[in-house]
């Protein structure tokens, strides 16, 4: 409960001090830099309870890591969900998710920034989607789209939802996949400069 209230207290710290003046004029980013993000998800839920249903259905990536050199960037990400003890250990319930590609960011004015890119994809167990008819597949390589929306909260901390759509194939059958990850997981990114 301690480690809750410190994190409630921080994020509105945060908050507060994230309104100063020279702040909301213009938002600088370094020319090169590091961009670390962890799936907030699992926190938010525990914060405010949008998704008691199934809390581990939080999207298919908990931590992405971008290389900034101007406003693109060399990306990874790695997404993962291991049944706890008493759960099906069975290989349908392990997510095991991997993507790399490349990111544009363009600054949309004040503290909003928009991002693309383009991916490469493997996943294995499924995406960890909420209501996914299509998550029982034992692997699928993949290559797509995506896009992602971002805001400042401080100038070294930004928070981003995004939203892509895969193709592929399933790497057992061969059989041909299309999919659509919707907007399920707000990211936390920490801006490092080089």
């Amino acid at each position: 409960m301690r480690y809750l209230t410190a994190i409630v207290f921080f994020l509105a710290a945060q908050c507060a001090f994230g309104q100063r003046p020279e702040f909301k004029q213009k938002y600088l980013v370094p020319e090169n830099y590091r961009m670390i993000g962890v799936n907030a998800s699992p926190l938010l839920v525990q914060l405010v309870p949008f998704n008691k249903s199934n809390p581990l259905t939080t999207g298919p990536f908990n931590v992405t890591f971008h290389r900034f050199v101007g406003t693109r960037a060399f990306h990874t990400a790695l997404g993962f969900n291991i049944p706890s003890e008493g759960e099906d250990t069975d290989f349908e319930n392990i997510h095991l998710n991997f993507r790399m590609g490349i990111t544009k960011r363009k600054p949309l004015g004040g503290r909003w920034t928009y991002l693309s890119g383009f991916d490469l994809y493997f996943s294995a167990g499924g995406l960890n989607l909420r209501a996914d008819p299509n998550d029982d597949e034992k692997a699928i390589a993949a290559l797509g789209p995506r896009w992602a929306i971002g805001y400042a909260i401080e100038e070294r901390l930004l928070l981003s939802i995004e939203t892509a759509a895969v193709f592929g194939f399933d790497l057992e059958f061969g059989i041909p996949e299309f999919r659509f990850i919707p907007p399920v997981a707000l990211s936390l990114n920490f801006i490092l400069p080089r």
